[in-house]
């Protein structure tokens, strides 16, 4: 707001509001956002608001000039940003008359911003007590409505007694399922929350309620333990991490063109090589499109432009190429596309905001081979960081990598514990929606294992008995064979890992075809003389073709 009563321009038609925002004797006029005028008085506003009490200190326009400040032809106009209907009701709570009647969490919440905003004591603590009192009686709206709109609004009592409106009261031992609670309101409550405060809820339900003194919803701590974040401290999810900068330069002689990036770095480059790589680009290059290049330039869009030659140069003509390439994208996406483009191979260590312009821009210009590239360094950098993957593929609207991302973050564990230190910042929709996905897949797997199972004990090769044989004197007897329950018991392990740390390992290392051979072998599923077979028959596949191909690699070729 400004430090003293600016006289915006009048209205020719104004819109005055209802009483008593529309009587002679007031000395201001304040404007809604949707242009509705409120005739007040500065005495009122000077006892309910600090801030305008401030500001009727301070000398204004009219009083400078003489003028008396009760001519209502004169009456100064403040233009604020809150509508009419909060203007309203939040007028009426600093008047002596019937008090607006609040039916929107939304607006309830809305004038709760206005009155703090402005300083107002008495209506900021009405209102308060009234969204508190509401959460109890469902009145505006549901307990967790009220806490996801308390976040929003930065206020933590109002989020505190709605996160406790949320727990069964008398003696339950039910911790409440914030899950269905979600899905009973609409995953949309939490729009505007982030991650770390989705995660203080679910610590505050599953404790009940019950949690140390300095808990807040709004500023909750980074979810990891000192060690991780040591462990993580050169992690490219850190927010130390700098941002890859790339500079693209070539030594390829006779540039015939410049490349301009959005920002104004220019770089040289030739135009054939752009050609090969982008149709777009290469008919742009084209004499008839050159009249319309100029005419994007003046517009302030992608253009080509030939310059006048430089002088020296050779011939009298203008070069067949245009001499300024102006594209709408930043140097370091230029650098990087450009760089693709003149078949560098280097694998800079790059991020996921800059991976993602360049494949947008990369999709623009029809540059495909050069999308192909971008697109697995992209792939690449997920593997490692499927989180961050998924955030940014998210926010850059990148929906195939979306799902490969979700993919990825299964093969690490935990949810929990693949946070980074920024991760309490994300929004928290995308987020739930990840641990949906997660706990799902979790449960799929789950089935999956307990029907193998099943079809294992049911089948032919099942047998619950130990088998042994005598030597040749019949002297002994030797156990070779046990029962052929290790594969359950194999099973029953798997299925206990997935539901405590989710699905941290390849499944394909878990239950391929030589992976369930070795574990038989570990079970003990065969005779001795097969054991000895199946081993040295794994031990052979798994050196023979590295042996060959390392023996390859000593033959000389002579040239």
């Amino acid at each position: 707001m400004a430090d003293q009563l600016v006289e915006s321009a009048p209205l020719a038609d104004p819109t005055i509001a209802a009483y008593p925002f529309n009587l002679d004797h007031a000395d201001l006029v304040l404007r809604s956002s949707d242009h509705i005028e409120f005739h007040v008085h500065r005495a009122v506003l000077a006892v309910a608001s600090p801030v305008f009490a401030t500001i009727f200190e301070l000398p204004q326009p009219a009083a400078e000039r003489g003028e008396p400040i009760s001519n209502s032809s004169i009456r100064p106009v403040v233009d604020l940003s809150e509508h009419s209907s909060v203007l309203d009701a939040l007028l009426r709570l600093c008047y002596p008359v019937a008090k607006a009647e609040i039916k929107e969490l939304d607006t309830a919440f809305s004038v709760l911003r206005a009155a703090m905003k402005y300083e107002m004591d008495w209506p900021t603590s009405y209102l308060t007590k009234e969204i508190e009192t509401s959460s109890i009686t469902g009145t505006l709206g549901t307990p967790l409505q009220i806490w996801a709109a308390a976040c929003r609004c930065g206020i933590e009592t109002i989020a505190r007694r709605a996160a406790s409106s949320l727990i069964p009261s008398g003696n339950s031992t039910q911790v409440p399922d914030l899950v269905k609670l979600i899905d009973a309101a609409g995953s949309k409550v939490l729009e505007g929350i982030t991650v770390g405060e989705y995660l203080q809820l679910k610590e505050f339900l599953s404790k009940k309620g019950k949690v140390d003194p300095n808990f807040r919803f709004l500023e909750p701590p980074t979810h990891r333990t000192e060690s991780e974040q040591l462990e993580n401290a050169d992690s490219l999810d850190n927010d130390t991490r700098p941002h890859t900068q790339i500079l693209f330069t070539s030594d390829i002689p006779y540039p015939d063109m410049v490349c301009c990036s959005s920002d104004g770095t220019e770089f040289q480059v030739h135009g054939a090589i752009l050609a090969l790589h982008s149709n777009t680009l290469k008919h742009r290059f084209r004499p008839e499109a050159l009249q319309e290049g100029t005419r994007a330039h003046d517009e302030h869009v992608d253009s080509a432009e030939v310059l006048p030659a430089a002088p020296g140069s050779c011939g009298s003509n203008p070069p067949s190429f245009p001499t300024r390439l102006s594209l709408d994208t930043d140097a370091q996406v230029l650098s990087l596309l450009l760089s693709i483009c003149y078949g560098d191979k280097g694998r800079p260590v790059l991020d996921f905001p800059l991976l993602a312009r360049a494949i947008s821009v990369a999709e623009r210009y029809c540059m495909e081979r050069a999308q192909l590239v971008v697109e697995e360094l992209w792939d690449e950098l997920a593997r490692l960081h499927p989180l961050e993957a998924y955030f940014n593929a998210i926010q850059y609207g990148l929906t195939p990598r979306v799902l490969l991302a979700a993919k990825h973050v299964l093969s690490k564990g935990p949810l929990t514990q693949q946070h980074t230190p920024s991760t309490d910042r994300m929004p928290a929709l995308p987020y739930y929606r990840l641990s949906i996905y997660v706990e799902a897949c979790g449960t799929v797997v789950y089935r999956e294992l307990s029907a193998a199972q099943d079809s294992w004990r049911y089948s032919e090769a099942y047998d619950e008995h130990r088998y042994s044989y005598s030597t040749k004197s019949g002297t002994a007897y030797i156990a070779h064979m046990y029962e052929q329950d290790w594969l359950g018991t194999y099973f029953d392990a798997l299925r206990q890992e997935v539901s405590e740390y989710g699905l941290r390992r390849d499944l394909h290392s878990l239950l391929g075809p030589l992976s369930l051979v070795r574990r038989g072998i570990v079970g003990y599923a065969y005779c001795n003389r097969s054991q000895k077979v199946i081993s040295r028959l794994l031990e052979i596949g798994d050196t023979l073709p590295q042996r060959m191909h390392g023996a390859i690699d000593q033959v000389n070729l002579e040239v």
